[in-house]
């Protein structure tokens, strides 16, 4: 596994660790709770981040001659 996926793996798992913990049900912003902001934010990056990842590997295939 290529070195980016691993670390995108990595840092997925962290995110919903940190906003399935149980202290981060009680907390509000804009009277909605944490845990609906970090299911939008991970509908919202995490597809960002495949289409980066996707389009950089992509670049590096044409630079070598690659289709």
């Amino acid at each position: 596994m290529p070195f980016r996926e691993g670390l995108l793996i990595i840092l997925i798992v962290l995110f919903l660790l940190v906003f399935m913990l149980p202290w981060s049900y009680d907390i509000t912003f804009l009277n909605i709770s944490l845990v609906a902001w970090g299911g939008l934010s991970l509908q919202l990056i995490i597809p960002l981040l495949a289409i980066v990842l996707t389009w950089e590997n992509k670049k590096r295939s044409l630079d070598k001659g690659e289709n």
